[in-house]
């Protein structure tokens, strides 16, 4: 029986090994031009993160000054065991001379009697003996009942303190004070922007009109029925060197592009209920300038928070006169974002609402601004009235 012949294994074709590999090339090829457009689509989306704010270019170790003598003038109070509501601030107003940057801050501190002024003083004395030469105090016994304490630093005037005698004519209202909290800047993360709404008190979001989540959050405000800005950028001091963003509200432009860019950024956040400035420490002192945006925002009948980053603003009183609802920002809660520093400015606050009546806090997107915010949510609840901004227009 003759055998049985192996059957021969062929090789595959050059023809066919070159039909697999090609086939592996084109899906290598489409798998990584996904990847990239994936990469791409991500980061426009995403974007980088512009400057919250305008740099300060205090020189170095005038910060530091304006720190030691905001801890010096709390231990004091803490010393003569000042009670909170006989802690009032008058003023935090932004000051700049000669390349220096400050918030100018006003306290009112009410004591018991003409001994415990001249107690307060001499620990205010001491504390500030302690720290640097370049600061310095001047006091002045106004009356008998009322002294006066003007605190310099690198001669510059940083604080003023007016301490009285309490007296039975103290005016006890049957209201509390009124705050209201603005978050700006947002539009880079929706994530924070949801932490922010489920927040226990009320805060308004301002969104950056060219920030890739802008149309996202703004639909999640709505949403949510919480109060929203737009976040119109406008030219700083140090400009270009200072960017506030793209398509910022430049002092040299037309009067017609001036209109046309605030109706597109309006366009760009839907939902919107008012305005606060993004920088513009140059732009709003402008008075022409500044007339144009806010006619635009009268037109539609958008109110405007002044973001006070200049002494010479003339948002807030120009719009007053203009009929336009408005008000102007208190106090920045977190331009230095450590905890201590961001309650120290929230107390800040806090004495301004008792001072007035009312005062309005404004903060960034930061983790550690909402976790202090979160803390203080209890007590604000308690002894004050928060609401929305614009609860708080003139």
């Amino acid at each position: 029986m003759p055998a049985k012949k192996k059957k021969r294994l062929t090789r595959p074709s050059r023809k066919k090994i070159r039909a697999y590999l090609l086939v592996v090339l084109l899906i290598l090829g489409c798998s990584c031009i996904l990847a990239i457009l994936i990469h791409l689509s991500s980061s426009a989306r995403t974007g980088p993160v512009p400057v919250y704010e305008e740099p300060s270019p205090e020189i170095s170790g005038f910060e530091k000054r304006i720190t030691q003598i905001n801890d010096a003038v709390y231990r004091s109070l803490y010393q003569r065991g000042i009670a909170e509501n006989d802690i009032s601030f008058s003023a935090v107003e932004p000051r700049n001379a000669r390349d220096y940057r400050w918030d100018f801050t006003e306290l009112l501190i009410r004591v018991a009697d003409q001994g415990s002024i001249k107690q307060l003083k001499e620990i205010i004395n001491d504390e500030l003996k302690e720290l640097s030469p370049e600061i310095s105090v001047k006091t002045e016994m106004v009356s008998e009942n009322e002294m006066s304490c003007h605190i310099f630093a690198l001669e510059f005037h940083t604080h003023s303190i007016l301490i009285l005698r309490k007296t039975d004519q103290a005016v006890t209202g049957n209201h509390l004070p009124r705050i209201a909290f603005i978050i700006d800047d947002m539009g880079f993360d929706l994530k924070f922007a949801r932490s922010v709404m489920k927040m226990e008190i009320p805060i308004s979001l301002s969104v950056l009109p060219f920030a890739p989540y802008a149309v996202d959050i703004a639909s999640a405000a709505i949403e949510d029925r919480s109060e929203l800005l737009l976040h119109l950028p406008m030219e700083p001091k140090g400009f270009p060197g200072v960017d506030p963003g793209p398509g910022a509200l430049l002092s040299s432009m037309r009067d017609d592009e001036i209109r046309r860019i605030t109706n597109e950024f309006i366009q760009n956040v839907p939902g919107i209920k008012g305005v606060n400035n993004h920088m513009g420490s140059s732009f709003t002192e402008d008075r022409g300038k500044m007339a144009i945006v806010l006619a635009e925002l009268k037109r539609q009948d958008l109110f405007f928070i002044d973001s006070r980053t200049s002494i010479q603003t003339v948002g807030a009183e120009l719009a007053k006169k203009m009929g336009i609802p408005a008000a102007q920002r208190s106090v920045f809660l977190d331009n230095d974002i450590t905890p201590t520093a961001i309650k120290y400015q929230l107390e800040r606050l806090l004495g301004m609402a008792r001072h007035s009546g009312k005062a309005i806090g404004i903060g960034h997107p930061h983790e550690e601004t909402l976790k202090v915010l979160n803390e203080y949510a209890d007590k604000l609840q308690a002894e004050f009235e928060v609401v929305n901004v614009s609860e708080l227009l003139d």
